[in-house]
């Protein structure tokens, strides 16, 4: 008898992977081969023996779900590992629990599906008999004894270890009454035909407080967002797998697009593989017009999320949305007006169902909380006020221009000036001893008029020269009004040099005057940083926009944050 695993869905699962045959589970299967090749050698080196239990940590969307299910037929097809072990899927929320004994029996269940899988057909029947009692006894210790008695018998009868993959691991044992988490806990720790691999949101209560009864029990697997490396290659297999050629010849054309949609991200593999569906059916658009598509996708979603919280959590989610910083409890007590109590309540809730996460604040004590999925931060932000978006928006063209360097030289390479090659990157440097009489810029063309106030006013930072530099820095800008429109291609080596001759409040003032600070944010925290010599503060800025910061770091002071020696 077949299971609705061997139905294939025909297409790339975003919310359920358990609803993928196999062999799609495999061959979509693309952004977590590291982490499930460290698991399946955790799981051969420990076949033998007391076994280690495994935690998988991730936001949501991280891919906990996907890699369970994957890491179920990885046993199956290695040799060693199908000797020795079993492993166990189950329902991503197990809502029935309400002791350990509901447990014990949905593992039960859960092996005679996987057994019902292999197409055996007598002993699920049996095992489904065998549950149906268990399940009509009263509530006590018998009736869980007897469960973990009835699993345990099944796992010598088929000679292999049972390795239980579940996911939202936390929310089983919240359930658990009684100082049954204690009894789990036992039995882990005792019985070695049995092997758990969980997943969760965030490490829950029993993990991190001591007294609790899984403080560091677990190896913990945290899942971070992808990087652009892997975010490409992701994109890339799942072209080839499904013939989507027109995605690979945009990954290579214009890549800027998708770095900097994987930032705004987070490097969420849910949100990349809603992304791939995206362009599998249109890839003419924009960064501007793909990212409000996903956020379009995503807001049945978030907004259920968003809804199903109580008044006060929304309130609470809402401010450190809009605060998009990481921020402490004090300061969203003061947004919201609500007791610091109160807040604090909220935060511990939020932060124990995984919607908000805590860090470490710089220069304190006290921790800082955000929204743990980004790019549901970016949902609020864009669902907020006029002045909020734009802020969002200009934070996305920013990093457009900034991740697309080979386009600009292309646009730079294809100008000339009176008897000289006009290249980006080398224009100011190399035109340093031709241009020594400054009016000189009277005879270059008109056309190239504002590629010679760039070079001029490159050429002069670099000499020390802040008050006629930003002469022709100021003309320059003063010809834009719009923040996509400032052809300033020096615009990094200018305030390279600035940082290099210690003119860094001179430069936020230009920003300022220009109003800059705002359309272009990343490079004033940037130099905000720089001035205030305190790398440690990059920590202090919300996850989007410091990886920006950073980006821009590595383009005006690269020594700012290296380690010293």
């Amino acid at each position: 008898m077949s299971d609705r695993l061997d139905f294939p869905l025909h297409g790339l699962a975003v919310y359920n992977p358990q609803l993928l045959s196999k062999d799609e589970l495999v061959r979509f299967f693309v952004a977590r081969q590291r982490e499930l090749d460290r698991l399946i050698e955790a799981l051969q080196r420990e076949a033998e023996g007391q076994p280690q239990h495994h935690l998988v940590v991730g936001a949501r969307g991280m891919g906990k779900t996907t890699l369970l299910n994957r890491l179920r037929y990885a046993i199956e097809d290695d040799p060693q590992l199908r000797e020795r072990c079993l492993g166990l899927v189950f329902p991503e929320e197990q809502y029935n629990i309400g002791n350990l004994a509901d447990f014990w029996l949905n593992c039960v269940d859960a092996l005679a599906d996987v057994l019902e899988h292999q197409g055996q057909d007598e002993l699920p029947q049996e095992l489904d008999e065998q549950i149906a009692h268990l399940q009509s006894l009263p509530q006590t210790d018998d009736r869980g004894r007897r469960g973990l008695e009835l699993l345990c018998t099944l796992a010598d009868r088929l000679d292999r270890r049972l390795v239980l993959l579940v996911d939202n691991i936390d929310l089983v044992i919240d359930r658990l009454p009684n100082k049954e988490d204690w009894a789990l806990r036992q039995v882990l720790s005792e019985e070695s035909r049995i092997q758990l691999v969980g997943g969760t949101s965030a490490p829950f209560e029993s993990y991190y407080s001591h007294d609790k009864a899984f403080y560091d029990f677990f190896r913990i697997h945290q899942l971070q967002g992808l990087n652009d490396d892997e975010t490409f290659t992701v994109l890339r297999r799942l072209a080839e797998t499904t013939g989507h050629d027109h995605i690979t010849h945009l990954l290579n054309d214009d890549p800027a697009r998708i770095r900097t949609l994987r930032l705004m991200a987070g490097g969420n593999p849910r949100t990349v593989v809603i992304l791939f569906n995206l362009l599998a059916k249109d890839v003419n658009g924009n960064v501007r017009s793909d990212l409000e598509q996903l956020l379009d996708y995503c807001t049945p979603l978030y907004k259920h999320r968003l809804d199903a919280l109580p008044p006060q959590a929304q309130r609470v989610v809402d401010a450190l949305a809009m605060h998009w910083d990481p921020v402490n409890a004090a300061t969203i007590a003061k947004t919201t007006h609500l007791p610091v109590n109160v807040v604090s309540t909220q935060l511990n809730r939020l932060t124990k169902e995984g919607t908000v996460e805590k860090v470490a604040l710089p220069g304190t004590k006290r921790l800082g909380f955000q929204i743990a999925e980004r790019f549901f931060n970016i949902w609020c932000l864009m669902r907020a006020s006029r002045r909020v978006r734009r802020r969002l928006g200009w934070l996305v063209e920013f990093l457009r221009t900034m991740l697309e360097p080979e386009d600009l030289v292309r646009r730079a390479q294809g100008f000339q000036g009176t008897g000289q090659a006009l290249r980006h990157a080398e224009w100011g440097f190399a035109l340093a001893d031709a241009i020594a009489d400054l009016p000189l810029q009277r005879a270059i063309d008109n056309n190239h008029e504002n590629i010679a106030l760039s070079a001029l006013s490159l050429i002069l930072v670099a000499r020390g020269n802040w008050n006629d530099a930003v002469t022709y820095a100021r003309e320059l800008l003063n010809k834009y009004s719009h923040h996509q429109d400032y052809g300033w291609f020096e615009r990094d080596m200018f305030f390279a040099e600035a940082v290099k001759h210690q003119f860094i409040p001179q430069a936020r003032a230009l920003l300022f005057e220009f109003a800059l600070d705002e359309r272009w944010e990343p490079l004033d925290r940037a130099l905000a940083l720089i001035e205030a010599d305190d790398p440690a503060q990059l920590a202090a800025i919300a996850p989007e926009m410091r990886e920006a910061v950073r980006l821009v770091l590595s383009r005006i002071a690269p020594d700012f944050l290296s380690p010293p020696d």
